[in-house]
């Protein structure tokens, strides 16, 4: 008990050493908005919950879905619902830059929803997100039925397997989605979802690409120049994206 106790401290060491205080000083000199990619120009907190806050200031944060992102007609969506929202980086990214859509933003952690708040209210659209606490296969039932057409993105940390069930949420067979798939928590996973969602949808599986360089748009202060590959490091594991398509509109 010592032993594990002691290596769980050194752990604990070694992230805060890392992750947890480099990213707060860094991002003491960067601007209070994401400098690039979808959601350029939002004022943004100096703070995440759930991931690293660095990429989401310079605007590289999951890069890999940019170019989905710019190619979704947001227009046909009236309602996004957000599983697993952190401080509200897609939740109010998303509303931030499409002024029609209203959102349901599902974060389990009370600091996450707190933070998700203020964010939301430094962007003015508090009053189009519908915040909410732990998600049950349920509850995304009721909040998928709140739209004509919804949009879901989904980032559980493995419960996608769980919440991502049409036999219990049926209405998933008519939703468009993207998921961040985590196969260490269930090597079959993708199989799984796949299985699911291969008769309603076309699936586009979306994989992790290395950070190189820094997007034109951004200005860093000449300190932080030479640590380009540290400030969008996300410090993943071995995840990556599914996008979900609906082949057709479904009878529910």
């Amino acid at each position: 008990m010592l032993n594990r106790l002691i290596n769980h401290l050194r752990w604990r060491r070694r992230m805060i050493q890392r992750i947890y205080w480099p990213q707060f000083w860094y991002a003491l000199f960067l601007p209070g908005r994401v400098q690039s990619g979808p959601f350029s120009g939002m004022r943004y907190s100096r703070t995440a919950t759930g991931s690293v806050v660095l990429p989401k200031l310079i605007g590289t944060y999951e890069r890999e879905l940019h170019p989905v992102l710019a190619a979704l007609n947001m227009a046909a969506y009236d309602l996004c619902v957000d599983v697993g929202a952190g401080e509200g980086y897609y939740a109010v990214g998303l509303c931030y830059r499409h002024p029609h859509l209203h959102m349901i933003a599902f974060e389990s952690t009370a600091r996450g929803r707190k933070r998700l708040r203020a964010l939301a209210h430094k962007n003015s659209v508090l009053e189009r997100i519908s915040l909410r606490g732990h998600c049950t296969p349920a509850a995304l039932q009721v909040a998928l039925q709140a739209g004509r057409r919804p949009l879901l993105i989904m980032d559980v940390e493995g419960a996608e397997e769980i919440l991502l069930d049409p036999e219990v949420a049926p209405t998933l067979v008519a939703t468009d989605f993207i998921v961040e798939v985590h196969p260490e928590r269930n090597e079959r996973l993708e199989q799984i979802i796949s299985r699911r969602f291969e008769p309603t949808h076309r699936l586009e599986r979306i994989s992790q690409q290395a950070r190189k360089t820094l997007p034109g748009a951004v200005c860093l202060p000449r300190f932080l120049q030479a640590k380009a590959a540290y400030l969008m490091d996300e410090f993943r594991g071995p995840q990556f994206w599914l996008h979900g398509t609906v082949l057709a509109v479904q009878a529910l």
